[in-house]
């Protein structure tokens, strides 16, 4: 339970951004899926805006869509 939950990454985008690339560097992943958890959908999109800000998804998403 603890390896578990010293991988739940939250707050600031800077922190988040730094605790996702540490899960990452830490355990070698190719892929990280992400759970964003808010306590409304406004705020669910907002985190899942940032974190695609961050690593650039939108573009991708908007590109494949296309």
């Amino acid at each position: 339970m603890d390896a578990w939950a010293s991988r739940i990454v939250y707050g600031t985008p800077d922190r988040v951004t730094e605790g996702v690339n540490h899960v990452q560097a830490a355990t070698g992943a190719d892929e990280i899926i992400l759970v964003p958890e808010a306590h409304s959908l406004d705020a669910l999109a907002r985190s899942t805006e940032l974190i695609a800000d961050v690593y650039g998804t939108l573009d991708t998403a908007a590109g494949k869509a296309a």
